[in-house]
């Protein structure tokens, strides 16, 4: 007897046991299936169909990343897809919006019902945005007795999709326009497992953000989040600290913007998500739409070098800190605050200060103080200000031929603050600024910081300025 036969025997011969019913349901094996869900919203007048979503990134069965609509499906799926949904919804007499899911098997180019979820979506945000819908008005409509015509009514064609709408598609009385994709950054470490991380959110915030808990008006970025600088992210929740969405007028232009807009983000206080995702936004599988929903899970993130910092930038983050470290005690010491940190009235050695990294491996760092912060035998790096949370310095622009640098400056590991620096303003230029938002806050010069945030640098730091030359250090790189 095959073995396949003796397996179906044995689970009927197990359900029998168990239940009472030897009932065995045998479905395909799907390899490399996608995860595509299409939305819907039924009324007392028919079911209206929203397109689809395309939901295969996934991690331990979490979605990451969504986008709409699906990308790569011929127009002869799409319709069985849509159609099927309707027909579903359809037959229950659904009310209301839900989403209709299914596996997707690009090999055999079949698909196959999973389930229905009889709510609003996480990702529900990127058919809003490219349908120019509300859906949550929409599901109080119909909670309200209104029909189709009526939900319909008043969607029109959101401001800056008109100039895409002449080639969308029109499902029912609305239009399908443009790309949408979401990603959901969490307060999570990748490289350990996606281990979820707890602590406080220092700085929160993501460069362009057109839109909060709004469908967006034209291209650009929404962001729907519930915390804020300041909070805390606990262990009693989901490690979901927001979502970010884009739309585009088309694919490629909606992942290039969305990932350029984390890279940007200034995400401080605790590890997240934020470097996978941009790697994947730019990845060639994702970009291709060859994505299933083990592809996340069998890669070596490792090896995408999303936390291993090359010795330049661990040598940069020392010395910000170092310098941020120097100015507070400065700013702290109750006598002769105006005598810059690290002056020395004769000519002497370069200043030691040495840190630990998450692996345990020592950091040396030698300065000079003075009338200005200098890198000992770093002579092409000099600061050139620091502010009330941010050390400034330039450096000759042919350092960066190869690449565009994005450096993380280190912070004291007791509140795992995690502070990073923003891309170049210019690399054209004979010199390119940069800049870090260091441990916070400081004084120098002319900027001033008031008792409040002193009070806060107290809190925010466990060591003693006496031994600021020894802290232990929270690293998080981005390429």
């Amino acid at each position: 007897m095959p073995t396949s036969l003796v397996e179906i025997a044995a689970a009927r011969s197990e359900a029998e046991a168990a239940f009472g019913d030897g009932t065995v349901f045998v479905e395909p094996y799907v390899e490399t299936g996608r995860h595509i869900e299409v939305q819907v919203v039924g009324a007392a007048d028919g079911v209206l169909v929203l397109g689809e979503r395309d939901c295969s990134v996934q991690r331990r069965h979490q979605k990451v990343i969504e986008e709409a609509p699906a990308p790569g499906l011929s127009d002869e799926i799409r319709r069985e897809l849509h159609g099927a949904a309707r027909r579903a919804a359809e037959s229950i007499g659904y009310l209301g919006a839900g989403t209709v899911e299914f596996l997707y098997d690009p090999g055999r180019d079949q698909f196959y019902f999973l389930e229905m979820n009889t709510r609003l979506q996480v990702e529900h945000p990127v058919t809003e945005a490219v349908f120019g819908v509300d859906l949550v008005a929409m599901q109080i409509g119909v909670a309200e007795g209104r029909g189709l015509g009526e939900l319909v009514a008043g969607h029109a064609i959101a401001a800056g999709h008109e100039a895409a709408a002449s080639s969308g598609e029109v499902t029912g009385h609305v239009v399908a326009a443009g790309h949408a994709v979401e990603v959901r950054l969490y307060a999570e470490d990748p490289m350990f497992g996606y281990r979820p991380q707890a602590g406080t959110l220092r700085r929160f915030e993501i460069p362009g953000v057109a839109a909060e808990f709004e469908n967006l008006t034209g291209p650009g970025i929404r962001l729907d989040s519930g915390v804020g600088e300041g909070d805390t992210i606990g262990t009693f929740y989901d490690a979901m600290i927001a979502k970010v969405i884009c739309w585009a007028p088309t694919r490629e232009q909606a992942l290039r913007q969305l990932a350029g807009a984390l890279r940007r983000a200034e995400l401080h206080g605790l590890r997240t998500n934020r470097d996978l995702l941009v790697s994947l936004l730019g990845d060639p599988v994702f970009v291709g739409g060859a994505m299933d929903t083990t592809w996340l899970d069998r890669l070596d993130i490792p090896e995408r070098g999303l936390g291993s910092p090359d010795e330049l930038a661990r040598k940069w983050s020392a010395f910000a800190a170092t310098v941020a470290l120097a100015e507070t005690a400065r700013v702290e010491r109750g006598v002769q605050q105006r005598i810059p940190a690290g002056f020395r009235n004769v000519r002497a050695d370069a200043l030691a200060a040495n840190f630990t990294d998450d692996g345990g491996e020592a950091i040396e760092i030698r300065w000079r103080g003075g009338s200005r912060f200098t890198l000992d035998g770093h002579d092409d790096v000099e600061v050139i200000s620091v502010g009330c949370g941010v050390v400034r310095w330039w450096t000759a622009c042919s350092l960066w031929s190869s690449r565009q640098p994005d450096f993380v400056t280190p912070s004291e590991s007791s509140h795992t603050e995690t502070t990073s620096m923003s891309s170049p303003l210019s690399v054209t230029s004979p010199y390119v600024v940069f800049r870090a938002l260091s441990i916070r806050p400081i004084r120098s010069g002319r900027v001033r910081c008031s008792r409040q945030c002193r009070e806060q640098l107290s809190e925010s730091m466990s060591v003693s300025t006496k031994k600021w030359q020894r802290v232990r250090l929270s690293w998080s790189w981005r390429r």
